[in-house]
């Protein structure tokens, strides 16, 4: 009677100090994961545009509602054009580098850039990183800028973003008018989707307890609701905008579904380019002519008025 009593208690012990340990490994798993996210690694871009070949580049900073003094590289639009002009943003752990071969085939074609580093990228202040919804005061702060630059044509600017970049895109460009097309690649449709697809590839069968546990943690390290950056909400408030979204369909980070709803949410003009070969971001450098075929024309019309 004893010794079973005393089997019982040692199988209640074990499996109590098991509990505990699993709880903490994933209290901890959840936090670190977390912090990754909101603190994630910098990548220092070169001192100027001409590592590129763009003699003509300047450096410019401007300042956030929030008061970060962001920096970033100004190409004018070229001299007795129309003034068209586009804004590059880039993803998660990037900097100003990351659309730098699309903002050379822009400037190719008379548009003026900027290329700039968001908060807590680059060269950028250090802060936190929201994964779109801080990020957007970011970006309309470049906005702001670009339409004091005189050679600037006000009514004709546009946005491209990269992964986080697009969903900055896209929520500035719901809130903002004076954004007139926007071009986004490589985007989340929700970012808490995305971080559950990802972790589900870790854990498993579990992912229904970390994901609420990571962005929880998230959220209580920058007082931002990540359930809220739903670019999949939010797009169809860009319309009669045009927009175009392109996505990779082997992209293993953020899957090809997720280009695919937010096309399906979007209000018209809309057009998607997928592809078929296209990881997660650097289409570009996968195929240049099948991008340079969708970014050109689509900008003619919806900046320029062409096609």
């Amino acid at each position: 009677m004893k010794r079973g009593r005393y089997l019982l208690n040692l199988i209640v012990f074990a499996l109590t100090t098991l509990t505990i340990m699993l709880l903490g490994f994933s209290l901890w798993f959840a936090r670190t994961y977390a912090l990754t996210l909101v603190y994630p690694t910098r990548a220092l871009p070169p001192t100027t545009l001409a590592s590129y070949g763009i003699d003509d580049g300047e450096a410019v900073s401007f300042t956030t509602e929030d008061d970060l003094t962001l920096v970033g590289w100004y190409v004018a639009p070229a001299p007795d054009s129309d003034g068209a002009f586009m804004i590059a943003v880039h993803g998660v752990g990037g900097n100003r580098t990351a659309l730098v071969d699309e903002a050379m085939l822009l400037i190719e074609h008379g548009y003026g850039v900027l290329l700039f580093d968001l908060r807590n990228h680059g060269s950028s202040p250090d802060a936190q990183t929201t994964f779109g919804y801080l990020e957007a005061r970011d970006l309309s702060a470049a906005l702001d800028y670009v339409q004091t630059r005189p050679e600037v044509n006000a009514e004709r600017i546009g946005v491209i973003g990269v992964s986080m970049g697009g969903a900055v895109a896209l929520r500035t460009a719901a809130e903002r008018t004076d954004i007139r097309a926007v071009i986004v690649q490589s985007t989340y449709a929700t970012f808490a989707d995305a971080v559950g697809e990802r972790v589900a590839g870790e854990v498993g069968a579990l992912t229904h307890l970390f994901t609420p546990l990571i962005l929880g943690f998230a959220a209580q390290e920058t007082n931002v609701d990540w359930y809220d950056v739903r670019s999949v909400d939010i797009i169809a408030q860009i319309a009669p905008r045009p927009i175009l979204i392109m996505h990779g369909e082997l992209d293993p980070l953020i899957g090809v579904h997720h280009g695919q709803r937010l096309f399906a949410a979007a209000g018209e003009p809309k057009t998607l380019f997928l592809m078929p070969q296209g990881q997660h971001g650097g289409l570009f450098n996968t195929d240049p002519d099948g991008v340079t075929a969708q970014i050109i024309p689509f900008l003619e019309a919806a900046l320029r008025g062409s096609g």
